[in-house]
């Protein structure tokens, strides 16, 4: 007893079950939303996409000068070092005429940066220019795909702007 009266109650108290199982479910609960600092691939790209290519040098003509586009992809691997390989054709109508050009098609993603490259060869017409590549990002939603055309021989270059889909309208957008 105290000197006022009281009892003076000093208790020590272990954590029990309950206060162990808690501790536990904190600990795997925190340790199990660490993440490793990957970023998740995305998607990979669609089998289709359609829209356009224009010359740099070509754009003050606008809609006149475009170039339309649908890319089908019939096969894909996936490489050793997790990129994907897709192969295909590509299927162009240019000029006042509308010639119609088809183009076996070799396009490398990269699913962590969302990158790709793509090969143009064997076209089916003499004039088409493939010395070069498109370098470009693939939206993570893999919805757009929009690409540089490079020249291997520094000639001219180009914009490839395509939407997942074979029914892309072949207009330019006015911000363009």
């Amino acid at each position: 007893m105290t000197a006022s009266g009281f009892m003076r109650n000093t208790c020590f108290t272990r954590p029990g079950l309950f206060g162990v199982v808690a501790l536990c479910l904190i600990t795997a609960t925190i340790s199990g939303c660490q993440t490793t600092g990957t970023v998740p691939p995305s998607p990979a790209p669609a089998t289709v996409y359609s829209g356009y290519f224009i010359w740099d040098s070509e754009r003050p003509h606008g809609d006149a000068a475009l170039q339309c586009i649908q890319l089908v992809f019939t096969d894909r691997e996936t490489l050793q070092d997790g990129r994907l390989r897709l192969t295909g054709v590509s299927r162009y109508i240019t000029g006042p005429d509308n010639e119609i050009n088809f183009v076996d098609t070799e396009l490398i993603y990269d699913p962590i940066h969302h990158s790709f490259e793509l090969w143009e060869r064997n076209a089916t017409s003499d004039n088409f220019i493939s010395d070069g590549r498109f370098k470009g990002q693939l939206k993570p939603d893999t919805l757009f795909l929009n690409g540089v055309w490079a020249s291997d021989s520094g000639g001219e270059s180009g914009r490839l702007t395509l939407r997942k889909g074979a029914d892309a309208p072949c207009t330019m957008a006015a911000d363009v």
